[in-house]
């Protein structure tokens, strides 16, 4: 199925509801984007880079206790 999308004044996009449950995204998923030969890739990622960084920070934590 295919979506037209509306950009409004504070450069957002609404993702349809049919989308959201599909995807099954919630407030506050984290998406990827990039241009591709003239078009707009968007792509979910399951954590933003900071919610990546606490993680490996914990990680580190956890290995420095057991040396």
């Amino acid at each position: 199925m295919e979506y037209i999308l509306e950009m409004n004044e504070y450069n957002q996009i609404t993702i349809p509801d049919a989308l959201v449950s599909e995807l099954g995204l919630e407030r506050g998923s984290h998406f990827a984007a990039r241009l591709e030969s003239g078009q707009l890739i968007i792509e979910r990622v399951p954590f933003s880079s900071q919610e990546q960084g606490r993680i490996i920070d914990k990680t580190m934590e956890g290995l420095r206790k057991d040396i």
